[in-house]
């Protein structure tokens, strides 16, 4: 599936320490390449939407089976993302 990053979590991509960042990127397109795979960092909520963590670092996502591409929407720390 293609990979869609919204902008508001590119820029938290880019504002993360460059480790982390690399490492949620690469867990990113392992997703995106078998969304419906066992992952044991990603955590499905229902209707196409879940979550994929990285230590402290949460990114939340939405499939779309219809356009086959998996967007993340949010990127940010565990405590905040939620909200």
């Amino acid at each position: 599936m293609k990979l869609i990053i919204l902008s508001g979590a590119q820029k938290t991509l880019r504002s993360m320490p460059k480790h982390d960042a690399m490492a949620m990127l690469g867990k990113l397109h392992l997703f995106a390449a078998d969304p419906y795979a066992r992952h044991a960092w990603a955590k499905s909520f229902g209707d196409g939407d879940g979550r994929i963590r990285h230590g402290d670092w949460r990114a939340l996502y939405q499939i779309d089976n219809g356009v086959m591409t998996v967007t993340i929407t949010r990127v940010g720390n565990r405590r905040e993302i939620y909200r």
